[in-house]
């Protein structure tokens, strides 16, 4: 192999590497994803139930309930990662809270009271507080001296 080739492959290695670590982020940035939806959901539940043809009728206060209760998971999450992180490692968490979230946001789309609605949303809240410290320390194992500190 010359000298030139072993140079184009070095170059197409550093380019495959750097793409991974473009799509690992990018994928688990998807957790700050599902926070920013879980948070912008309240506003928009609470202008829909509180409208004259909603289907369900709920008080003021369960509303309130449902549009909090995320913020509670997220404390209890955070609890949780700071044993279950170093147990199993940042990807492993993550791997079995994506199933459990998903099942959350199901819950919520198809809930049809209170309570289905409100354990929905603190499942939510609950896994997206224990992959929120993990997504952040694998982007920062992952991510190459020289793309570190943007």
């Amino acid at each position: 192999m010359t000298l030139s080739s072993k140079n184009a492959v070095r170059g197409h290695g550093r380019r495959r590497g750097l793409l991974m670590q473009v799509v690992t982020t990018l994928a688990l940035a998807m957790n700050h994803l599902v926070m920013g939806v879980s948070v912008a959901f309240a506003g928009v539940f609470t202008e829909q139930i509180t409208s004259a043809d909603a289907g369900l009728q709920l008080s003021v206060s369960q509303i309130s309930w449902i549009c909090s209760i995320t913020s509670v998971g997220n404390m209890l999450g955070y609890l949780i990662s700071s044993y279950v992180n170093p147990m199993y490692g940042a990807i492993r968490v993550c791997q079995i809270c994506a199933p459990l979230v998903a099942g959350g946001y199901l819950m919520v789309a198809l809930g049809n009271n209170f309570w289905v609605l409100l354990a929905g949303r603190l499942l939510l809240g609950l896994f997206n507080g224990v992959t929120t410290g993990p997504t952040n320390t694998h982007v920062g194992e992952i991510a190459s001296a020289n793309l570190r500190g943007f």
